[in-house]
Order: C-alpha cells, then sequence, then structure tokens
C-alpha cells in the first residue's frame, strides 16, 4: 500500500459465519489485509491475494484511532472452487482460542465476531445468500423484459441504510437499489413520482414491494455538481430547486395517494413526538461522551420541547399546504440534464410542510467552506420560497421559514436515528455515530 491509502481487514466467512479466513505470514496468523476501498476492489483482492470468490455482507466498524483503526469489512464466501491460497485457512472459534501467535487485534474482533458482539447492521443484505436472491431477482426481470445480462452484477454501494448493486445489459447498465425497513415506501414512491415526472426521475424497470426492490435504468448522460461554485454552478442549482418546489404542489393534491403508498407523516403536529422520543434515547445521543451531545446540550433540549411544539403548532397555520418533502433533498442527489434534471434517492421523504424542504441543502454550508456562501445559499432560499406564494404571502413565508428550518432540523435528525438504528454499535463507525446528535445541536441556534 502506498502511504497515502488506509488499511483495512476483512472477515471472510462460511458456513453461515462459523469458519473465518485467516493468513498466514512471518510467523504469525492475521485477518486478511488491504487497502481500503468500495466492495468490488476488496473483492478482487480477495480473489487475485487469497483464492476466494466473496460478496460484501457490509462494514463492521470503521474508526480513524485506536488498535482498529480503518474499515472491518465482512465479506462472504462465495464457493466457486474450494482451493484458497496455501498461506491462508479456515478457522473456527474453538480454533482462535488455540490459534499461537494470532495479531491481538484480529483475536478480539474473531472472539467479537463468533459471540455476536461484533456484528453487522440488522438490514436484509447482510444476510448470507441475499446478494443470489436479489441477482436472481434482477436476471429473471430483465428476462421478462427481453433483456440479459452482459457481465457480472458489480456491489455498487453498501451501507446501513442503503444496497445498490450495478449490473451490464444488452441495453446499458441497470440498478437495483434496496431500501432498509425503516424507508420501505421508496420503490413504489419512486414508481409513482416516474408517472407524475417522467422527466425529472429514473425509469424504473420493476419494484418488489415486500422485500424493497428498485430495479432502474440508466439515465444516461449528466453533469454532476461536486463543489458549489459562485459563476458556474449556482444558475443550474436554483433551477433544480425550483423544479423541486413545483413537483411538491403537484403532490399537494395527491396527500390521500401519497399516504396509500406509506410515505410518513411529518407534518408539523407529528414532530414534537419524535423529538420527545429522541431526547428520551441519551445512548443514541452520546450525551456525556466526547462523539455526542454535552449534558448541558442536552439539558437546554429537553428544556425547549414545550416551545418547540408552539413553534410547529405555528408553523401548521401558515396556509402553505401540506406536500412531498424529501429531508436529503440537495445537489448530491440530483443528476442535471438539459431534458430534465433526475431527481433520485426518495428514501427520507414523508408528507409535510414545504418550509422543511431546504434544510440539507442549507447543511452542506455550514459544513463546507464554499466561495460567496451566504449570497449562493440566499439566492437558493429565495428561488424556493418563491415558488410558494400563491398559498401565503412573501412577508407570511419569510416569517414563518426560521420554523420551518427548526422543524426539518428535527425531521432530519429522525431520519438519521432510523438510519443508525439497525447499527448493534454506531461507537464503531466515525462516519456517522455522531449524525443525530449534530442534527440536533443545531436546533440550539433557535433556543432562548
Amino acid at each position: 500500500m502506498t502511504g497515502t491509502e488506509t488499511e483495512a481487514r476483512t472477515i471472510v466467512s462460511t458456513d453461515d459465519g462459523k469458519r473465518v479466513l485467516v493468513q498466514e505470514g512471518g510467523g504469525r496468523w492475521s485477518l486478511p489485509r488491504h487497502p481500503a476501498g468500495a466492495p468490488e476492489r476488496t473483492r478482487a483482492v480477495l480473489r487475485d491475494r487469497w483464492g476466494v470468490d466473496t460478496v460484501r455482507l457490509g462494514t463492521l466498524a470503521d474508526t480513524a484511532s485506536g488498535p482498529e483503526a480503518g474499515p472491518v469489512y465482512a465479506h462472504q464466501w462465495c464457493p466457486v472452487s474450494s482451493a484458497v491460497a496455501e498461506s491462508a485457512r479456515w478457522v473456527g472459534a474453538s480454533d482462535v482460542e488455540a490459534l499461537t501467535g494470532l495479531d491481538p487485534v484480529d483475536r478480539t474482533l474473531l472472539e467479537g465476531w463468533f459471540s455476536g458482539e461484533v456484528a453487522l447492521a440488522d438490514v436484509p443484505w447482510t444476510r448470507p445468500g441475499w446478494y443470489t436472491e436479489a441477482t436472481d431477482w434482477l436476471t429473471a426481470r430483465l428476462r421478462d423484459r427481453g433483456d440479459e445480462l452482459t457481465g457480472p452484477v458489480e456491489q455498487f454501494l453498501i451501507s446501513p441504510w442503503a444496497c445498490t448493486l450495478r449490473a451490464p445489459t444488452a441495453q446499458g447498465h441497470v440498478f437495483l437499489k434496496a431500501a432498509p425497513p425503516a424507508f420501505p415506501h421508496e420503490p413504489v414512491l419512486t414508481q409513482r413520482l416516474g408517472t407524475w415526472f417522467p422527466d425529472n426521475i429514473v425509469p424504473v424497470l420493476a419494484v418488489e414491494p415486500e422485500r424493497g426492490w428498485l430495479l432502474s435504468a440508466d439515465i444516461g448522460a449528466c453533469t454532476y455538481i461536486e463543489d458549489v461554485t459562485v459563476a458556474d454552478d449556482v444558475p443550474r442549482y436554483r433551477s433544480s430547486v425550483v423544479r423541486y418546489a413545483e413537483m411538491q404542489r403537484f403532490t399537494a393534491e395527491r396527500i390521500g395517494e401519497l399516504a396509500e403508498l406509506g410515505v410518513p407523516d411529518r407534518r408539523p403536529g407529528s414532530l414534537p413526538g419524535l423529538f420527545e422520543r429522541m431526547l428520551s434515547e441519551p445512548e443514541r445521543l452520546g450525551v456525556g461522551q466526547e462523539w455526542g451531545l454535552t449534558v448541558d446540550e442536552h439539558h437546554r433540549l429537553l428544556g425547549f420541547r414545550a416551545e418547540f411544539a408552539r413553534r410547529c403548532a405555528e408553523l401548521a397555520e401558515t396556509g402553505l399546504p401540506d406536500v412531498l418533502v424529501n429531508i436529503d433533498f440537495w445537489h448530491g442527489n440530483v443528476s442535471f440534464r438539459p431534458q430534465g434534471d433526475i431527481f433520485f434517492d426518495w428514501a427520507e421523504t414523508g408528507i409535510g410542510s414545504p418550509l422543511c424542504g431546504l434544510t440539507t441543502v442549507l447543511r452542506e454550508f455550514e459544513q463546507n467552506e464554499i466561495a460567496d456562501g451566504e449570497r449562493v445559499q440566499q439566492a437558493l432560499v429565495d428561488a424556493y420560497l418563491d415558488r410558494w406564494t400563491p398559498y401565503a404571502s412573501r412577508d407570511r413565508i419569510a416569517d414563518a421559514y426560521p420554523l420551518g428550518l427548526q422543524a426539518a432540523i428535527v425531521w432530519r435528525a429522525w431520519s438519521w436515528r432510523d438510519c443508525v438504528v439497525p447499527v448493534p454499535a454506531p461507537e464503531r463507525h466515525d462516519g456517522f455515530r455522531h449524525a443525530v446528535a449534530a442534527n440536533l445541536r443545531r436546533l440550539l441556534a433557535f433556543v432562548d
């Protein structure tokens, strides 16, 4: 590995997790070590170095410090052949106890794996056999359409809140996205949005509602915004914000349909209860820990509950309609095209106030230094709010906008809670263990 690459460990298991691959080197046994990377990169390394065909089940840990620094992946062995590298062997729980020379950190990981203390997120795609099941369904749906695979199905993205497979076909790439139990409405919602806005939604080929599967076609040539820049990206971004608002306005007359699809109720009246529940789970907020809320911050938020409920009630009286809101709307979930921008990732959606619609857009300005950031941010906000003047005066909308921001913060924090709940030990994941607390901390700016 180069000096800039992060080292990863991988637990490759077989026999329903009862045996794990270890390698020998220099008289010492250890888990396979290799550069960190996306699933396909790791699968290729494991195949080339140790002779094992695998699929990734997920990430067990990913921390930047301590003896276990770096990601720890879990892969399932796919026994295409029985041969593995001569320097490797399969071990079970009793072997780990007897194996001399085993790396101490790896011993701890393996003992945790066999005892169940080190575990994957409780989502369908971390379970052995899921990849084969999903691939078989994908292949069958292609066959229904007169299409077929022209190469292997790749593991494109795997996280506790989404899994996406990519597959080459005779008619171009297709993508299978699996939604987690917290967001089961995404496939059917995306399919319905495609009938309403065919120029702005990925082409849906098939859905499997019971398993949360969405099969879609490639959208073709498009442009992405990596970083917002005043000169080039603002007009394009502003245009997408306007289109997003127009799509929301269309849904105002279809709230019943959205509810029937299972889109959750996130109207202002529902949010104080979610706020209360999050504050009653101090362990998820890391209260008193270096990555979470301080004891004082938690106390201040507890004292804000009644006032937050009052402000939500005031927001509900603004006069704006209930609409579909994607609480994760931002430029990272938009593909820009001349013939119509594509809006994707509709998992974190709900029925709510349109004044909650820009929270993630604004969050990116908080987290990144953007040239002329205040002006860029205000241009996007103004473009969005202007689309709601048929329902209320611009002054009334501007007055209510801070109420929408506060409601959106709680909504977004709850969405992150849904993402993190399946993870048995979020403290082992630097990338998202703080997410619920970090979002709620934003609310402190509105606490008197």
